[in-house]
């Protein structure tokens, strides 16, 4: 990977204090950079020329868009049944339910971007698009294992 990425992940991690701040709008500046920086991997990974980098980023992001809101949907009904101490076995089995269902939408979307990918990406490319996906996944845990660090503690008064 290489140097300018791994700077870039480590600023990211480090200067906006994620893991510390609940002020949304820093949690959607790291996502944006986040973004940005796979972006920039995958680009550089696959080898894409300009032309196909204009092309496939804006798809990129608009399936990772569409798989987001449907993750962002599991974790808010998670959230609300976890917060509960009334929920009905039928709530719970619906629940499980929409939980796996999700991985098949997510399957579904995945293959409707692919048809427009053929358009833009080599079949070498469209073959290493997945295995450039979990290498960026792997080196993010990677990272983010090795840099760990303590939540600052709160001052008592």
């Amino acid at each position: 990977m290489s140097k300018y990425v791994l700077s870039f992940i480590l600023i990211a991690f480090i200067s906006s204090g994620i893991y510390s701040q609940t002020d949304a709008r820093q949690h959607e500046q790291w996502r944006k950079e986040m973004n940005d920086a796979k972006c920039e991997y995958i680009a550089k990974e696959l080898d894409l020329s300009r032309e196909q980098k204009e092309k496939f980023l804006p798809l990129y992001n608009a399936m990772s868009s569409e798989i987001d809101k449907i993750n962002h949907g599991l974790r808010q009904m998670r959230k609300n049944i976890a917060k509960r101490k009334d929920v009905s076995d039928i709530e719970y089995e619906k629940a499980a339910e929409a939980m796996f269902e999700a991985k098949g939408k997510e399957n579904r979307i995945e293959m409707e971007y692919f048809d427009k990918y053929k358009e833009i990406l080599s079949k070498t490319q469209l073959f290493q698009l997945k295995h450039v996906e979990f290498k960026w996944l792997r080196q993010i845990m990677k990272h983010r294992k090795g840099h760990h660090h303590k939540r600052p503690e709160k001052a008592a008064n």
